[in-house]
């Protein structure tokens, strides 16, 4: 049809459409008109194949005019219509295509109102179906009204647009960007940017950063296990290093010991007893590390962990039997030396029980003697 879309003709279509031959009106687009396709459909001795072979484009197009005035950008679109395609009878089911034709508004041209469509409600009286209103084969275009009511908006919506609450939310963002700006920050200083940018999956990212801060924190903890600069007194955690070597959970915190038992233990291995070596860090002055002396023993040296648990005399008595455990747990214990005894008491995990309870009776000990 000389490059004219037949679907944008509507009237044309439908009489095209009511012929009893399977009419593609795609190819009509192709640039075959309707007596070629006609043709190809084996319907050249069909009565009205005379009538579209020897009428003129030109006067066709004259009879069906299109009802929308020149001037006005129109589209058109074809649809088919397909309800319940799964029934096996026609009662039930529908085939058909929806033909629609929209406008595009201009500032001189605004186009036909479209007015609502209503529905008649009265039940038909006869079984046969009635056809569709006029409203529904010939649907006029919508337009944009030049003056447009006003919207009937609820308390939910006038709220949104109140000056204040827009400042707020306004304030909540901008202190939600400078949070993902410190997160990414941080990130960066971390070094932990490039794993959060990468192609990985959330759980994969999730891991690598999990590794990522514990190789972190090991290096920080090593670092201030064996920092000693810029302190007079040395590194309080210079005893606790000589055991505890790898940032893990102590075999102690898991087992199933006393309470009493296991926080006498933990709070000596890391260095909070009432002790001269630490309560000299809170005199006023400072006492010095040398002159933290013991005072329950005739040994002049420092009350530390080391000499309270191996050299102390005011607790011999005790460390015999903590001694014959250990020996009947590691045969060679009594060839140790003192070094090698003490860190042998404080990483075997199978002597922290027993080493739990005679710490427990030691400051029991030391408290009631006082």
């Amino acid at each position: 049809m000389k490059d004219i879309k037949c679907w944008a003709k509507i009237s044309l279509f439908h009489e095209v459409n009511a012929l009893p031959i399977p009419l593609d009106i795609r190819r009509l687009n192709d640039g075959e008109g309707i007596e070629s396709t006609m043709k190809k459909k084996n319907a050249k001795y069909h009565n009205l194949f005379r009538k579209f072979n020897n009428t003129n484009l030109e006067r066709a197009q004259k009879r069906h005019m299109s009802p929308i005035p020149s001037g006005r950008s129109s589209e058109s679109a074809v649809d088919n219509i397909d309800h319940n395609p799964s029934s096996t009878t026609s009662k039930s089911s529908f085939h058909g295509t929806g033909i629609s034709i929209f406008q595009h508004p201009m500032k001189e041209n605004v186009g036909f109102r479209r007015d609502q469509i209503i529905l008649p409600t009265s039940k038909p009286k006869s079984k046969k179906a009635p056809e569709l209103p006029d409203a529904y084969m010939n649907m006029k275009p919508a337009y944009l009204k030049t003056k447009p009511e006003p919207l009937i908006l609820s308390e939910d919506v006038i709220g949104i647009l109140n000056h204040d609450y827009l400042l707020i939310s306004l304030q909540n963002e901008y202190e939600w960007l400078n949070t993902d700006k410190t997160c990414y920050e941080i990130a960066h200083t971390l070094g932990i940017n490039d794993i959060i940018d990468s192609q990985y999956s959330n759980r994969h990212k999730i891991y690598d950063i999990k590794t990522k801060l514990c190789e972190i924190e090991k290096q920080k903890w090593v670092e201030k296990l064996y920092q000693d600069r810029n302190l007079p007194n040395g590194n309080k955690l210079r005893t606790y290093r000589l055991y505890k070597n790898e940032l893990v959970t102590s075999s102690y915190l898991k087992n199933d010991n006393d309470r009493q038992h296991r926080r006498i233990l933990s709070n000596f291995r890391s260095g909070c007893l009432p002790l001269a070596i630490e309560t000299g860090r809170y005199t006023k002055p400072k006492t010095l590390l040398n002159d933290r002396k013991c005072k329950y023993c005739t040994v002049d040296c420092v009350e530390d962990e080391k000499h309270v648990l191996m050299h102390c005399e005011f607790y011999s008595d005790l460390r015999y039997g903590l001694f014959l455990k250990a020996s009947a747990i590691n045969p060679n214990f009594n060839d140790f030396d003192h070094d090698d005894k003490f860190i042998f008491l404080m990483s075997d995990d199978s002597i922290q029980p027993f080493l739990a309870k005679s710490l427990y009776f030691m400051f029991n000990h030391r408290k009631y003697c006082v």
